[in-house]
């Protein structure tokens, strides 16, 4: 089903032609295989939406759906949505059938594509590219790593198997213009192996853009002695149960007066686990609160502004988007040394970064930071928040990315403009 910008949507999987709505001239287009609804809030969807901002570009949202996925109304009027229906499971035959849809939807729409947008480094993905360079020889491709520390020892490794032997023959066959990684790690390990098989790597990390009005200043006033940790509950990935028990080996003089609260789903399941964590450790569970999943981004950013400390101490990470929106307003980072908290917090400098699983070092970390002065956290939060502005910014970002593919950017977008002409922070 397509939903073109503005319009209803329509019964009519991938479209027969697209009539870009005034005038547009260009179109930029993500695929992503199996959309979730915060996708619309991470990079897999601000990208399209931010690059609708550019004039003479349109941004497109191609995808198969994980689970229901309802776009905010402010996206479905920028971004044309294209769904090519449910994703099914993990399995291969799953995989193909996406595939089989995906690459029907370019032999009819490839051609009005300028720039394309594509995830992993996976068959169906070098298929999808060399079937848009076939169709559309002008049109830049590129592969956006999304890659974290487990998938670079991967490709980085001596030994491999039949299925990435395949990989490594396809990848620069494929004629893919280039690949995208998020942090400035990944760019300095993955950067020569690819380069080696003449693909060049850019960095093309995830942004955070406010458009509404924020007054950082008047924000780090009103901060509270709480600590928010904000992700999926009980994972093996997001491993919050570090903090919990970081929490547990800090004195009762330390906790009291502060509240720890987790956020996200898997609450209930994992306010069990926590009740009978900190049983023997009351001062601990006095303290902790486990909150369900915000569906309301104003909401959830509330949580950030009031916010004093954001903690992360998951086992990997490809950038972690919820770090650049917590470091916006105003929040001090104590995280595992994952994703882009070392190019947030400049390598540690403006906050605290542990190693994955280093309960002792978080335990340290935390009673540190909650006996610290408001003023020292509040400079180091400062400086995070000028760099989130500076360097994350999502037209900065989608300017650098058009840089990148050689695609010329134009003039200002227009809700850059609309923001400067009402005062807001962006």
């Amino acid at each position: 089903m397509t939903q073109k910008r503005g319009a209803a949507a329509e019964d009519d999987p991938g479209g027969d032609s697209h009539v870009a709505p005034g005038g547009v001239s260009k179109v930029f287009a993500t695929y992503y295989a199996r959309l979730f609804p915060a996708a619309f809030h991470k990079g897999v969807g601000r990208i399209a939406y931010h690059f609708s901002g550019f004039p003479g570009w349109e941004g497109w949202l191609v995808y198969s759906e994980l689970e229901p996925c309802r776009a905010p109304s402010d996206y479905s009027s920028r971004v044309s949505l294209h769904n090519l229906g449910e994703s099914g499971t993990a399995s291969k035959v799953a995989r193909v059938a996406r595939a089989g849809s995906f690459l029907a939807f370019l032999l009819k729409q490839a051609r009005g594509i300028d720039l394309l947008n594509l995830y992993d480094l996976r068959p169906e993905t070098y298929l999808a590219a060399f079937l848009y360079r076939v169709l559309n020889p002008t049109g830049t491709s590129f592969i956006k790593l999304d890659m974290d520390q487990r998938a670079v020892d991967m490709l980085l490794a001596d030994e491999k198997t039949p299925q990435q032997r395949i990989n490594e023959w396809l990848l620069p066959r494929c004629r893919v213009d280039f690949v995208t990684v998020e942090t400035r790690q990944i760019e300095v390990q993955v950067r020569d192996w690819f380069e080696l098989r003449g693909i060049p790597v850019h960095r093309v990390p995830i942004g955070f853009t406010y458009s509404g009005p924020f007054d950082i200043e008047r924000t780090m006033g009103q901060k509270e002695r709480l600590i928010v940790s904000v992700g999926r509950l009980g994972t093996r990935q997001k491993h919050n149960e570090l903090l919990v028990d970081a929490i547990c080996q800090l004195p009762a003089e330390v906790v009291t007066g502060w509240q720890v609260v987790f956020i996200g789903p898997g609450a209930s399941q994992f306010a069990a686990w926590v009740a009978e964590r900190t049983a023997q450790h009351p001062h601990a569970g006095a303290v902790i609160e486990v909150i369900d999943a915000i569906r309301d981004r104003e909401e959830l950013y509330d949580w950030y502004r009031r916010a004093r400390v954001f903690c992360l101490t998951s086992r990997w990470e490809s950038f972690c988007t919820v770090l650049a929106e917590a470091l916006y307003f105003g929040c001090y980072l104590i995280s595992t040394r994952v994703g882009a908290a070392a190019d947030l917090t400049a390598d540690g400098a403006d906050g605290r970064l542990v190693e994955v699983e280093d309960g002792a070092a978080l335990a340290q970390a935390l009673g540190e930071v909650m006996t610290a002065s408001p003023e020292t956290l509040e400079a180091a939060a400062l400086r995070c928040h000028e760099r989130v502005k500076r360097e994350f910014d999502w037209e900065r970002i989608c300017r650098e990315l058009l840089a990148a593919a050689g695609q010329p950017s134009s003039a200002r977008p227009w809700h850059a403009t609309a923001c400067a002409l009402h005062g807001s922070s962006r």
